[in-house]
């Protein structure tokens, strides 16, 4: 697995029609989108991150963060809209970034709950099972934010296939409405 090349990417949009200011609800005194960065960085694999945006915000925090292996990338006004499918936003950043990688995994801006041991599983379960990709749900079975693809399917294909290995992560939550973040906000 170490001489693969994994890339991150968190995918975060400025507005969000259920929950206006999602992403920038502050959760343990972080904005929401950080808790969906932070394990990618901690995470030995992944090499750079790449944070496609339509927002200011996350710009100028990444900014004063001060961290090379993360990279924003100004995401248009068509790719942020909330019909544009996710794997569009993927396409964009595979055409956009100058860099090889095998694997991109991806952790979405209101998914907060992973771990860096969580990818690490998941990287494996997807190895072992020999599949191309990868998607995490909790305890309810609905997905909670991490997926991983190899780079041919980014490349191409026009859709996230249902064919996948998956993994069990029950500390993970999909944010939609302010009473979604009930139980993180301490």
């Amino acid at each position: 697995m170490k001489s693969e090349n994994f890339i991150g990417v968190v995918p975060i949009k400025k507005n969000s029609n259920r929950f206006p200011g999602k992403n920038f609800e502050l959760v343990d005194g972080e904005p929401l989108f950080w808790h969906s960065i932070k394990p990618l960085l901690e995470n030995e694999l992944i090499s750079k991150i790449y944070i496609p945006t339509d927002s200011d915000f996350v710009f100028n925090f990444l900014e004063r963060k001060k961290l090379k292996q993360i990279i924003p990338i100004q995401r248009s006004k068509n790719l942020s809209n909330d019909e544009e499918p996710i794997f569009n936003i993927l396409k964009y950043v595979h055409f956009h970034i100058d860099l090889q990688y095998s694997k991109m995994v991806v952790i979405l801006a209101n998914c907060p709950g992973h771990s860096s041991s969580f990818i690490s599983k998941a990287i494996k379960i997807m190895s072992d099972s020999n599949s191309k990709e990868f998607r995490s749900f909790g305890d309810d079975g609905v997905e909670n934010g991490l997926m991983i693809f190899d780079r041919e399917i980014i490349q191409k294909s026009h859709s996230i296939s249902t064919y996948m290995s998956f993994g069990h992560n029950p500390k993970a939550k999909e944010i939609h409405y302010k009473s979604d973040l009930t139980d993180l906000i301490k």
